[in-house]
């Protein structure tokens, strides 16, 4: 497949359909900048009204000096609502030995929620969420970061371990009976490492791509079937210089990049005027994925030489991209389109409106007509001051009224329309957007409407953000699969990985084994959508009113559940659930039991009849599953049923 590949498709055919897809992606990256304009000011000023008129089917007045935007509150609201707390994953398993995936999905799930959160992939969502939203597509990459540095060893250290070796050596042979001669002792002299080697990073990465780096045939239609897909890279020269799996000629022929510099710069580079300056300390490159292949080409537009050419590192059978897809044209489209485009023509109808208000204002005030032959630079600066009580001489001609001099002209005031169509086109664009008047803050109408309706108001606009939230879960559960697969593929054997347990945090030791088998991973719907603080608040209030007793009373801890009913109060546990000093323990009567082991029994139950359940017990397996094994520390830790201590940990104590 691959020699069929190369044969087939060389440098030149990839640089050339890369180029077409940079010629085919140019008005469209055009379109975004104006929106992205309208997001980030409310007006666009990078292109002008003629260009934008080619983009928007309506006449727009030009450039706009005075805006409000009205498209930045509203998208930030919604952006905010469906990416503001981490997903929580389920994984199923749906292949693999059934006695073994069973017990690895609680260990993937957990492996899972570790990387998650320690790539800060939230962040990168949330980053994918406000590109969807704004110019309608958002882009990620997933892969494997893994570094080492090499530093040289002292002299102290090589001779100490010679020396233990060299003892070592002798107490064996000694043993044997069998001296050592002198290729023996070289041998061991050769065997002593001269460098320590030290693994720096060696985990999965989440990070941000730009939708105007990537580059994808003109028949695309979905991102993990396509043919090949392609990654625009500004990096330094150094960094290009210094990765070993380059081709050397093909790096010395790399081509600065003079994109970002101005005509100035440029001509002071040309005269070798001064140094090399920063700009041109950065060269583009693109990482070619052919995925009929799955091979990888790293190389500049216009090089002969590609730096690399080699297999996708990745054993999955996707690209490591994730698009975050808004509102689609239909099925045989790639890009999508985002909200601003929706509400784009009325936020550039409200500038206008605003500024025919504006204009409006700056006409208050009072004008005159009057007579040319009494008019004086005097006379003119008094009646433009603004200062009152002023008296004014001024001679008048002979058989000339003073009224006849001075006549004021009556100003028209702004028409209501004016403003009645401002409110309209308010409306309008949060109708479109799915904003309601008590999202956006309106009081007045929250003090009015009662809570039946209030509840109604936002069951309802929550199913209108459900296009936004399914987006966000569906790029969630595709970065989760891309990042278990990693694991599964390069995670080493022993990783520690921490997990939040209900009394204090614990350490799995897993290795590619404990997550083996094959797992379906979805997103819990609304996970990561905000909460209101004050229905946090009351679902907190009937935690502590309800279930915590109702826990109480069953026989179970409802420790966790008031933590969480506090933390959803805004209050912090940790600090207000403080034990106090236990009293010392009074030896039991002879006739009596302890006091706590009544607790949780059933009233007709003797105290003779509570039995402490055997391991038998615990391990039985339900109908119809496979059989737990709970010599597994990684399952008995997730199961809270303990597990052996940790090295270096003393049993009870919490780590932090």
């Amino acid at each position: 497949m691959a020699d069929t590949y190369k044969s087939k498709y060389t440098l030149a055919d990839k640089q050339a359909a890369l180029r077409d897809s940079i010629r085919r992606m140019e008005p469209v990256h055009q379109h975004w900048r104006m929106l992205e304009s309208l997001y980030r000011i409310g007006a666009q000023r990078e292109v002008t009204a003629l260009e934008m008129n080619r983009i928007l089917p309506f006449p727009t007045p030009g450039t706009f000096l005075r805006t409000v935007n009205m498209v930045l509150p509203h998208l930030n609201l919604i952006i905010n609502s469906v990416t503001s707390r981490d997903p929580k994953f389920v994984v199923t398993p749906i292949g693999g030995d059934e006695t073994v995936v069973e017990k690895n999905a609680s260990i993937a799930k957990a492996v899972l929620d570790y990387y998650w959160k320690r790539s800060a992939a939230t962040d990168v969502l949330r980053d994918m969420t406000q590109d969807m939203v704004v110019i309608g597509n958002g882009f990620c990459k997933v892969g494997w970061s893994y570094d080492e540095s090499t530093s040289s060893r002292t002299a102290e250290d090589i001779a100490t371990e010679t020396d233990d070796l060299m003892q070592t050596a002798m107490e064996v042979a000694d043993e044997l009976g069998t001296p050592l001669n002198d290729d023996d002792l070289a041998e061991i002299v050769t065997s002593i490492s001269l460098t320590n080697q030290l693994v720096q990073v060696d985990e999965p990465f989440v990070e941000y791509v730009s939708p105007y780096d990537m580059y994808l045939p003109a028949n695309a239609r979905r991102l993990n079937t396509v043919r090949w897909v392609a990654q625009k890279l500004r990096l330094p020269i150094s960094e290009l210089q210094d990765n070993a799996l380059f081709n050397k000629e093909a790096v010395d022929s790399i081509t600065p990049d003079t994109g970002y510099a101005d005509r100035e710069t440029l001509e002071r580079y040309e005269d070798q005027v001064g140094s090399l300056p920063a700009i041109f300390t950065h060269a583009t490159v693109y990482e070619f994925y052919d995925m009929d292949s799955r091979t990888i080409c790293v190389f500049q537009l216009d090089s002969r030489t590609a730096l690399y050419e080699g297999p996708i590192p990745y054993d999955h059978r996707f690209p490591p991209f994730v698009h975050m897809r808004n509102f689609n044209d239909g099925g045989q489209a790639f890009w999508s389109f985002g909200d601003v485009e929706n509400v784009a023509g009325l936020q550039l109808m409200v500038n206008e409106i605003m500024v025919a208000e504006i204009n409006d204002l700056k006409r208050v005030g009072n004008k005159y007509f009057i007579n040319k032959k009494v008019l004086t630079p005097e006379l003119a600066k008094a009646l433009q001051e603004n200062k009152p009580d002023a008296v004014i001489p001024i001679d008048l001609p002979g058989n000339i009224n003073i009224n006849e001099v001075l006549v004021s002209v009556q100003r028209l005031a702004t028409p209501s329309d004016n403003y009645q169509m401002e409110g309209k086109l308010q409306d309008y664009m949060q109708r479109i957007l799915g904003v309601t008047d008590m999202q956006a803050g309106s009081v007045q109408v929250a003090s009015r409407v009662p809570a039946t309706a209030a509840a109604a108001v936002e069951g309802a606009s929550t199913l209108r953000a459900m296009d936004k939230q399914v987006n966000v879960e569906r790029s969630s559960r595709e970065i989760g699969t891309r990042i278990l697969g990693l694991c599964q593929q390069f995670l080493d054997d022993d990783k520690a990985i921490r997990i939040a347990g209900p009394d204090a945090p614990m350490w799995l030791q897993v290795s590619t084994a404990d997550i083996e088998g094959e797992f379906a991973i979805d997103a819990e719907g609304g996970s990561t959508q905000a909460v209101n603080p004050l229905t946090k608040a009351r679902q907190g209030m009937e935690i502590l009113t309800q279930i915590a007793p109702m826990l109480t009373q069953m026989g179970y801890d409802p420790e966790n559940a008031i933590r969480s009913a506090l933390s959803y109060m805004g209050l912090n546990p940790d600090h207000i659930l403080v034990r106090a000093t236990p009293p010392e323990q009074m030896p039991p009567s002879a006739g009596g039991m302890p006091p706590d082991m009544g607790q949780g029994m059933d009233p007709g139950m003797e105290p003779g009849m509570m039995q402490e359940p055997s391991p038998d017990m615990m391990a039985a397996p339900q109908q119809g599953a496979p059989p737990v094994d709970l010599n597994n520390p990684n399952i008995a830790r997730l199961m809270g049923l303990g597990g052996p201590p940790m090295p270096g940990v003393a049993e009870g104590e919490q780590l932090i």
